[in-house]
C-alpha cells in the first residue's frame, strides 16, 4: 500500500487517487469499489498476453468489458 501511495505522490495525483488493499475476486472488486466511489476513471495494469488472454489481460479484460466509467489499461511489456 505504502508503494501505491508512493507512486501517486511521484505521479502528483495524492489528492487525487484513492490508494486501497482488497481481497476477493480482482475484476469483482474493482468493479464493485469502482461503482460503490463514484470513480470516473479506473487505472489499471495488463500484462503480455498469453494464449487464454490474448489482447488483454483477463482482470483488465472483464474490468473494461464491465465498467460504468473510463478505463486505463496501461501495458507492462514484461
Amino acid at each position: 500500500l505504502e508503494n501505491l501511495k508512493s507512486a501517486a505522490a511521484a505521479a502528483g495525483l495524492a489528492d487525487k487517487a484513492d490508494c486501497i488493499v482488497l481481497s476477493g475476486n480482482p475484476a469483482t472488486e474493482i468493479l464493485e469499489h469502482a461503482k460503490n466511489s463514484g470513480a470516473d476513471t479506473i487505472v489499471i495494469a495488463s500484462h503480455e498476453p498469453g494464449l487464454a488472454d490474448y489482447l488483454i489481460g483477463s482482470v483488465a479484460g472483464k474490468v473494461v468489458r464491465h465498467a460504468h466509467c473510463s478505463v486505463l489499461v496501461v501495458r507492462n511489456p514484461g
